[in-house]
Formats: C-alpha cells, sequence, structure tokens
C-alpha cells in the first residue's frame, strides 16, 4: 500500500511537471495528516470529516479554505482521478470571499523594480532578460501558466502592434498585442534579449519555481507593496485604463469571459477621474 508520503511526492512532481505551484501540495499534506491522526484512510472520507477539519482549524482564513478546497478537488479529481460521485471535495462549494479591489504599480514603480534586480540580481538574472521579462510581463498582462507555455513563435515582432498568440484558461486563444505607443522600449527589449539568449524551454527560458523565486526577492527591496505575478496583471489594465484604452478593448486583452471581471480589476483612481473631468485643450 502506497503511504502518504510517497503519494505527496508523486504530487508534487506532477504539479511541477505541469509547471503548477506546489501549494497544492502543501494544502494536501495536512489533510492527510488529519486523516491519519483521525485513522481515515486517504480515500474513505466523507464531508463530514472535511468539515471537521476545518472546525479544528479555526484560524483558517476563508481564503486559506478555498485554496484546501480547490486543492482537494485538484489532488483528488485530477491527480487521482476519483469520479465527480466519490469525490467528496468536488461536492464542497467555495466560499464566498469578501472582494478587495486590486493593488497596482506604475511605471515608475516598474522602472525601479527592473533597475533593483538588474543592479542587486545579476547572479539571479541577466540584465536583459531581467529588463525584458518584467517589462514583458507588465505590458502584456498574461498570466503566470500562459507566460510558461509561451514561445518565441508566438511572439510577432514584425507586426505593427507586436502579436502575441496566447493559449488561455480553457485552452482558448487570443491574441494580446504592445506597441511603443503604450509599451515604451518592450520591443527593442525583447530584441536585445532574444539575440543574447537561445530559446530553451519556452520564450523566456524560466521555469515557475525560477518566477517564483524572482518575485521574492523583489520583495527584499520593496516594501510599500506585495509584488507578485497577478500584480503585474492588474497593472497592466490599470496603466491601459490610465492611457485611454475602452474597457471593451482590456477585457479582450485580458482575456476576460465576461466584463465585470475586468471592471473589477480596474476600478478608476481619484486622478484618473478628475482627468476625465478637466477641460481638453
Amino acid at each position: 500500500m502506497t503511504s502518504s508520503n510517497e503519494i505527496l511526492k508523486n504530487y508534487k512532481n506532477f504539479l511541477i511537471s505541469r509547471q503548477m505551484s506546489i501549494n497544492y501540495a502543501n494544502s494536501m499534506k495536512l489533510w492527510l495528516e488529519y486523516l491519519i491522526k483521525h485513522s481515515i484512510f486517504y480515500t474513505e472520507f466523507t464531508q463530514q470529516d472535511i468539515t471537521n477539519f476545518f472546525l479544528e482549524n479555526p484560524n483558517h482564513s476563508t481564503e486559506t479554505k478555498n485554496c484546501f478546497i480547490k486543492a482537494g478537488k485538484h489532488f483528488y479529481g485530477v491527480f487521482l482521478q476519483t469520479s465527480s460521485e466519490k469525490n467528496e471535495w468536488k461536492k464542497v462549494k467555495q466560499l464566498k470571499v469578501q472582494i478587495r479591489k486590486p493593488q497596482f504599480i506604475t511605471i515608475e514603480e516598474l522602472n525601479n523594480i527592473i533597475h533593483l534586480i538588474i543592479s542587486y540580481e545579476q547572479r539571479l538574472i541577466s540584465p536583459l532578460k531581467a529588463e525584458a521579462l518584467i517589462k514583458f510581463m507588465y505590458f502584456t498582462g498574461l498570466r503566470k501558466s500562459e507566460l510558461l507555455h509561451l514561445k518565441r513563435a508566438d511572439i510577432n515582432l514584425e507586426n505593427d502592434p507586436c502579436l502575441v498568440k496566447v493559449i488561455g484558461k480553457g485552452n482558448k486563444e487570443r491574441f494580446v498585442r504592445f506597441s511603443e505607443k503604450y509599451s515604451p522600449n518592450l520591443k527593442k527589449s525583447l530584441i536585445n534579449f532574444f539575440a543574447r539568449e537561445p530559446e530553451n524551454q519556452n520564450a523566456f527560458n524560466i521555469t515557475a519555481s525560477q518566477l517564483i523565486y524572482l518575485f521574492q526577492k523583489m520583495n527584499t527591496y520593496i516594501k510599500t507593496k506585495h509584488i507578485h505575478i497577478h500584480l503585474l496583471r492588474h497593472s497592466f489594465g490599470k496603466y491601459l485604463l490610465s492611457q485611454g484604452v475602452q474597457l471593451p478593448i482590456i477585457q479582450k486583452l485580458y482575456g476576460h469571459s465576461s466584463i465585470m471581471t475586468t471592471m473589477r480589476y480596474l476600478d478608476p483612481t481619484e486622478e484618473l477621474i478628475d482627468n476625465e473631468f478637466k477641460d481638453k485643450k
């Protein structure tokens, strides 16, 4: 019989092979430890056991509980391929979370981040790669998984504006555009980096763990905001909105199926509202 440690090891390798975060494995580690503690076999539990698990951990936030729910659904449904009828986690609904307006970073803050990484982390990432990668994430708003699966053949630098073919959620294809008008020096940064470093595993030759570590390094220098991968995606839309790009266009670039999702990302600032009401000369 396979031990819990062996199952977790296999699950972690399963996530890594698909360039996914190992957070699901960390959540399932705590869950399996709970089952062992209560002498429950890992495939023979009930929804009541899930409820009791949460009751034993009253300090878990709603977001943390939702992480366990998503991890449970993935672990049993995708990894162990348990049928929907027998997967008790599949039957648990996500808890409602109070919607918080996403933070964003400005162009000035972006350039400061790039400067700090180039200045102090050259052993981690080359200056050309750091500038091209961070700018590209900011000015295209790609999700982590989309970036990691991107090939250089998907980036058309000859077109005006430049086109990026992206395979997003649900295997849906969309095109993201960037140009000098809205993405200053991005094309130049990409050309310089691509000329210096041949493509290996993906367009930027970076793994999920390396990407996460890079953002951890950013946070050692930036204390005013928590810099994370999705923050650049939030900031991309906010920046375009400030430049006068229409909401339906931003929705299309984001790959959102609902414009309501886009609107939650792009709550206008007081400064942006003031600019709209100023006399245009």
